[in-house]
This record gives C-alpha cells, sequence and structure tokens, in this order.
C-alpha cells in the first residue's frame, strides 16, 4: 500500500511540476507583455538621434553668438 501511494504522490508531484511550469510561462508572457507597454517597445529609440541633431542646432546659435 505505502510504495503504490508513493507512485500516487509522485505523479500528482509531476502534475504540479506540469501546472506550474505551465502557469510560469503564462506569468512570463504576461510580465513580457506589461514590460512592452510599460517601456517604450524599440522603435522608439530612434529619436536618440534626433536629440544630438538638437544638440548640433544648439551649437550653431552659440557659434553665430561668438563670431
Amino acid at each position: 500500500m505505502n510504495s503504490f501511494r508513493g507512485s500516487e504522490e509522485d505523479l500528482s508531484l509531476t502534475e504540479t511540476i506540469f501546472l506550474r511550469s505551465e502557469a510560469f510561462s503564462k506569468l512570463q508572457e504576461w510580465l513580457e507583455n506589461l514590460i512592452s507597454k510599460v517601456f517604450p517597445p524599440k522603435k522608439k529609440l530612434v529619436p536618440i538621434p534626433v536629440s544630438s541633431k538638437n544638440d548640433q542646432r544648439r551649437r550653431v546659435p552659440s557659434r553665430r553668438k561668438v563670431g
């Protein structure tokens, strides 16, 4: 009886591990979606060159003032 119960416990343990791995994969997908919503996607990293252009535009009037 004890060995049979042990095999039942092993089955339930593997089932819970499988269910937990499924839950963690769903949690990971949910977190990835949440992170993509909270943090801007990679496409919004494009305005960084625009800021460098703004820096160049700021330098031009300073040269005119010096000249």
